[in-house]
């Protein structure tokens, strides 16, 4: 991908996320049902580091979970990243919640987390906004650096195609002044209506196939995988990941 095609994907997130922060954060008031499936097994541990938190959503049921370790939230949005201190200010909880702004988009995201690493890592529906195949393989890299030996990865990306509804919502790339011929296979410009407001996303839509290819480059080793979320239970793809020792 040209770089300056994936300038232009890049912007298009950003000035989504800056735009219609609180619109959005206003549709993220509870869990996707596979987060929560995963949530039960996360209690243990010591400390968890969450790429891409948005709004904080998953931190405050952590905060109200037997979880009682360290977390780190980062974001990309200082908006969302202010609604999600908001909030866990008002939940008593034995574990400490802090958050940063970086964006995960850029190469050195991970440069300010030197010498630290984590038993657990999420990563819930940021890797699809990540455009260019070598930007995501450097993502997993990085993310897989930042484990434990024995850790995990835990993430999911939408599979936006299992529901017939939201073929609906896909635009096509000259809305976004982009030839088509520049893009990977799987990128998708993704309209999003809510509160009376409209706007559109760009969304990398993933093949399990791609996606463990990528776990398996970063020296991962793949431990489940399911399909969860939406009307048809089956509108985001799971995967866990461990780092072996």
């Amino acid at each position: 991908m040209r770089p300056e095609t994936r300038a232009k994907l890049l912007e298009i997130n950003r000035r989504f996320y800056e735009s219609s922060a609180f619109t959005f954060s206003a549709t993220r008031k509870s869990l996707q049902p596979g987060v929560t499936r995963l949530l039960e097994s996360l209690s243990t541990y010591s400390g968890i580091l969450d790429l891409g938190c948005g709004n904080g959503n998953f931190a405050c049921a952590l905060a109200k979970s037997p979880f009682a370790g360290t977390y780190l939230g980062i974001d990309a949005s200082e908006a969302l990243i202010a609604d999600a201190r908001a909030v866990l200010a008002r939940i008593q909880t034995k574990a400490a919640f802090t958050f940063l702004a970086a964006d995960l988009t850029e190469t050195a995201w991970h440069a300010r987390l030197a010498g630290q690493t984590y038993p657990i890592i999420t990563c819930f529906a940021v890797l699809h906004h990540i455009p260019d195949v070598n930007a995501r393989a450097a993502f997993f890299q990085r993310a897989a650096e930042l484990l434990a030996p024995k850790g995990r990865l835990l993430l999911s990306v939408w599979q936006l195609f299992n529901n017939p509804r939201l073929h609906g919502h896909i635009l096509p790339w000259d809305t976004a002044d982009i030839d088509a011929a520049d893009l990977d296979a799987g990128d998708y410009l993704v309209d999003w209506r809510a509160g009376g407001q409209t706007d559109h996303r760009y969304v990398h839509v993933f093949s399990a196939r791609e996606l463990q290819a990528l776990g398996k480059a970063a020296g991962l080793e793949l431990q489940d995988e399911f399909y969860s979320d939406g009307k048809t239970g089956n509108t985001a793809l799971y995967q866990i990941w461990l780092k072996p020792s």
